[in-house]
């Protein structure tokens, strides 16, 4: 099977998709009992988490909890023989960028369900030959961390620049890397030189033309970004410039984004790194998409939290006003 196609496969060619889960023996079981209504009062409740759709079976995933009617989210129920290909292509495609267990296991869990999923994710990328020579830990050292915390859009930004990187063929040899605190939105530029004046008018073309100008710009103390030429753009397009604290670039959002940038750019170009600059789009979507749904996710979790407290808040305040009206002469 051809992973470029594997997401087209599976949603245009559905009898071959059929097909696989009826010779499954978990999945043709389920998709047989369902299709005939071959059922007794004890498969009862355990069949009612699955569904047939167009032919083929799906996982009724309950996406709230505490007795409260559930929203639920169909998930094809992937047969074993496709377990290894959805784990190559969600973790080894140069969209899916050789990421970690918890994004990996995000983006595969939108669309599929197989029990024990998240234990093959976790050996899977635990594996991964090409993750375990190329990525830095991303373990933090202990001690106390006070994140910035924005409320708006572009009020804090960070940027920094990666490289220096093998040249490439277009003569690319930097990645200038500009990311929004608040919405975790990315703008990333291949550039010549690492200078002031090529993060100036990128500042200018990137951000500024595009989102307005940030109220903060968050960078280290390299020479480009506290150059009299920098902090001059900044003043006149209203951006307060600051500087992360010595020896601790960290506070700076974009080290995180640069480490992941830098590892996909290892992980998918030639063994001549010449033409990394004509993947970065991809890089840059692959990031944006994971870091965008995680963050819907915990939205989500959180608006359906306070709906649930405002339930049970409406249900109390009603059952007070009865009783108070039951005690009127």
């Amino acid at each position: 099977m051809d992973l470029r196609a594997l997401p087209s496969v599976i949603v245009s060619d559905r009898p071959h998709v059929r097909q696989l889960q009826l010779e499954d023996p978990v999945t043709g079981t389920l998709l047989r009992q369902l299709e005939n209504d071959q059922r007794s009062e004890t498969d009862n409740k355990d069949l009612e988490k699955f569904i047939v759709q167009d032919g083929l079976l799906y996982f009724l995933d309950p996406k709230t909890k505490c007795g409260l009617h559930p929203l639920k989210q169909i998930k094809l129920f992937a047969p074993t023989v496709l377990h290894g290909y959805l784990l190559k292509y969600y973790h080894d495609h140069p969209t899916a960028g050789h990421l970690g267990i918890a994004k990996t296991l995000a983006r595969l869990h939108l669309r599929f369900f197989w029990p024990n999923m998240t234990s093959d994710v976790k050996k899977y990328v635990v594996s991964c030959c090409l993750c375990q020579a190329t990525k830095p830990t991303q373990r933090k050292t202990a001690g106390l961390m006070v994140p910035i915390q924005p409320q708006r859009p572009w009020e804090y930004t960070g940027v920094d620049y990666v490289g220096p990187l093998p040249r490439t063929q277009r003569g690319n040899a930097y990645i200038l890397v500009f990311v929004d605190y608040f919405s975790k939105w990315i703008e990333v530029s291949a550039v010549r030189e690492a200078t002031a004046q090529v993060a100036a008018d990128k500042f200018i073309t990137e951000i500024f033309a595009q989102h307005g100008s940030p109220s903060n710009l968050i960078s280290d103390r390299g020479t480009p970004f506290v150059s009299d030429l920098f902090e001059h753009v900044l003043s006149t397009l209203g951006t307060e410039h600051r500087l992360t604290t010595a020896y601790h670039p960290q506070t700076n959002a974009t080290e995180r984004v640069n480490r992941t940038l830098k590892t996909a750019i290892r992980a998918y170009v030639d063994d001549k790194h010449t033409s990394w600059d004509k993947y970065l789009p991809q890089m840059r979507l692959t990031v944006m998409l994971l870091i965008q749904t995680l963050l819907w996710s915990l939205v989500i979790s959180q608006l359906r939290l306070i709906s649930t407290m405002l339930i049970l808040f409406l249900f109390c305040w009603t059952k007070t006003l009865f009783k108070r009206l039951l005690t009127l002469p």
